[in-house]
């Protein structure tokens, strides 16, 4: 199990790296914070596909109805 902030140096390499979790993220990874836990690349590979999948996912669901033009119309008018 990883810190936070452990996820949060993860998370910043696989950006620099542009989601290349194979060598290069985990090379990076070691070099750049060698005196913490080095990290095979299955590690960077599954916060990349997790990461993926909630990205993809954003915008399912219910759609908004709270805030809409004509909502915002309706709050307008009943303030004023």
């Amino acid at each position: 199990m990883f810190t936070n902030n452990e996820y949060e140096d993860m998370h910043l390499v696989l950006g620099e790296c542009r989601n290349n979790a194979a060598a290069a993220a985990t090379k990076v990874y070691c070099n750049r914070y060698a005196l913490g836990r080095h990290l095979n690349s299955n590690v960077l590979r599954r916060l990349a596909r997790r990461n993926g999948k909630r990205s993809a996912n954003r915008h399912r669901g219910r759609p908004r109805t709270t805030r809409t033009p004509q909502m915002e119309e309706v709050v307008v008018n009943l303030v004023y």
